[in-house]
């Protein structure tokens, strides 16, 4: 095989997607998904509830798992483009998703909502002055817990906002 034909496969391999959605219940990013990827090339840690979204806190960590692993054998299948829909707040969340993208070679890009609210919230990440117990912090989390499709707590968008790592 000549050396040019391996560099047109990798390149051409290399046009794989993965899209990292990331923002908080409510913001937006299941729509925005939507957009980005047919519905059974959208993998998120919701499904592993089911359809009767029978949520458990305590299978957290294996759902992220499941995910992780659907992710994977979607890969192994070379589906492009892959949208991974969960809040993915920390970088620790997004980087066993990072690591398969290197693995199968898919480019990965960060997507966050397109909503008007998000994209205000999300600005507001800018200022110095926005953290936990302002009022501005509280009316942003109050506007999402009213938006989320799971009935996120308020306690929990506020704890998930606290601990958010903007995209770079």
């Amino acid at each position: 095989m000549s050396k040019n034909f391996k560099l047109y496969i990798i390149e051409a391999e290399k046009k794989k997607t993965l899209f990292i959605m990331r923002g908080f219940p409510g913001s937006g990013k299941s729509y925005t998904a939507a957009k980005l990827a047919p519905k059974d090339q959208i993998f998120t840690t919701d499904n592993f509830w089911g359809p009767e979204y029978n949520f458990d806190i305590e299978k957290i960590p294996i759902a992220h798992q499941w995910n992780i692993k659907q992710v994977e054998n979607a890969m192994k299948n070379n589906i492009t483009p892959i949208v991974v829909d969960n809040t993915n707040i920390t970088w620790d969340e997004i980087k066993p998703y990072v690591q398969l993208a290197k693995n199968f070679l898919y480019d990965v890009k960060y997507k966050e909502s397109e909503s008007t609210w998000w994209q205000a919230i999300s600005k507001l990440y800018n200022d110095p002055n926005f953290k936990p117990g302002t009022p501005a912090f509280d009316v942003a989390a109050e506007f999402l817990s009213k938006k989320t499709q799971h009935d996120v707590p308020l306690d929990t968008i506020k704890k998930m906002m606290s601990m958010w790592v903007p995209t770079k």
